[in-house]
């Protein structure tokens, strides 16, 4: 990555009026390269469930004479999820640059996912840095998907399918690997496809090896993921 980045959103002390909660959400970030700033750049910041952004402060920060931002705009594809885009006219690789304005809560939601900024220049947008965030993180805190008592962390790499031919004694070798608590094979009955998360209903076919959950065989499973993981995992109703 060419970029650092830091995010961090911490509750207000006073709450604007017809709102549960605000929120101040602050942004670090500098760009990484001995010689030269960043040019044009890009921050890509999903908004959380059940929160909006403090427009007032956005228009403060677009003008005037110390400007922060060039201009911002709601991502016109992917607006249902409340993601926004700020325009940064550089960015400097001496001294880290911050960028502050507020989000209220206006609705409880019960499966509060974190939401994600992506920075990255116009003309590079492959080389980019994603952090996620929400309410009251601690630093290195990781994140988890969850859904009742089932939790994954919400920051590692994506899973993805072998499907190459693979002979069933390297299954079996892989199956006993230290580590591996249970193997299952599953068949996709169900997908609950958002935009923070994936849930993934599975109907065990057969128990391989058995973990700590007992009797699960012909029983359905919920297996959750990132949505940015779905090209990876390949995943297909009424296929197992």
């Amino acid at each position: 990555t060419f970029f650092d980045l830091t995010v961090k959103m911490e509750k207000d002390p006073e709450t604007k009026q017809g709102f549960i909660e605000s929120y101040s959400f602050t942004m670090d970030f500098i760009y990484k390269n001995d010689k030269t700033d960043a040019t044009m750049t890009i921050l890509d910041i999903g908004v959380l469930t059940g929160f909006v952004v403090e427009e007032n402060d956005l228009e403060k920060l677009s003008k005037g004479k110390e400007r922060y931002i060039q201009k911002y705009e709601k991502n016109k594809v992917l607006s249902e999820r409340g993601s926004f885009i700020l325009y940064l006219e550089k960015v400097s690789h001496k001294k880290t640059e911050r960028i502050s304005f507020r989000m209220h809560k206006m609705s409880d939601v019960g499966l509060l996912q974190p939401a994600a900024v992506t920075i990255y220049e116009y003309y590079s947008p492959h080389a980019r840095c994603t952090k996620f965030y929400g309410p009251e993180r601690e630093d290195g805190a990781i994140y988890r998907l969850c859904k009742g008592d089932l939790c994954q962390c919400a920051e590692e790499n994506c899973s993805y399918q072998k499907k190459n031919n693979v002979k069933e004694e390297e299954r079996l070798v892989k199956a006993c690997e230290a580590g591996m608590d249970y193997v299952y094979k599953v068949t996709v009955v169900g997908m609950d496809l958002a935009d923070d998360s994936d849930i993934y209903n599975m109907t065990v076919e057969q128990v391989v090896k058995e973990g700590t959950d007992e009797n699960v065989e012909g029983s359905v499973r919920p297996f959750l993921a990132r949505p940015s993981c779905r090209k990876h995992l390949g995943l297909e109703k009424g296929k197992s």
